[in-house]
């Protein structure tokens, strides 16, 4: 009896006193900027096949995939709406994600370049985007970044805001 007690102990006396909640994100490079999307989001990511239904180029089309034609949104005209886009790669991949819209339960799509990889990251590295970065600057859809201490000349990591996305697209079917 005594046995177990000491190396029950022992085990509780190496394990850290507190160690920080950490979180699985996808991070994806986007107009030459690091995001990332909880993985709790995403439900896959496929090849990408051909986007029909955007004549007009302003970043919405459709996908078919396993019969189901699935919303694409081009992120990059969303995040950076101010800038005017030099010729882009074709996009490979599709992160398709689960809407939350009360009046529709529809999959989104955004196309990527490359796979995205998967990071577990600390929950405190999280933080909110200065004030007047978010009013001021030329980016949308994010109000989050992560720092990581390890490697700060690497530049922050934008958590992307789906929510945003989709009130903004909502605004923008209202308004035609």
């Amino acid at each position: 009896m005594a046995l177990t007690a000491s190396l029950k102990s022992r085990r509780k006396s190496r394990t850290t006193p507190h160690q920080a909640p950490t979180q699985q994100f996808l991070k994806f490079e986007i107009a030459q900027h690091s995001f990332a999307l909880p993985i709790t989001q995403v439900l896959k990511v496929i090849p990408l096949t051909t986007i029909y239904g955007d004549p007009t180029g302003r970043g919405i089309g459709l996908v078919n995939y396993q019969g189901q034609e699935i919303l694409v949104l081009d992120i990059e005209k969303f995040l950076f709406p101010h800038s005017a886009s030099p010729k882009k790669t074709p996009y490979s991949f599709l992160l398709i994600l689960q809407a939350r819209d009360p009046e529709a339960d529809e999959l989104v799509g955004i196309p990527i370049l490359s796979p995205p990889g998967l990071v577990r990251l600390n929950l405190e590295q999280i933080t909110p985007l200065p004030k007047h970065y978010l009013s001021q600057g030329h980016i949308q859809a994010v109000s989050t970044l992560i720092v990581e201490a390890q490697m700060p000349e690497q530049g922050p990591t934008f958590i992307i805001d789906v929510a945003q996305i989709l009130v903004s697209l909502s605004f923008f079917s209202q308004g035609d």
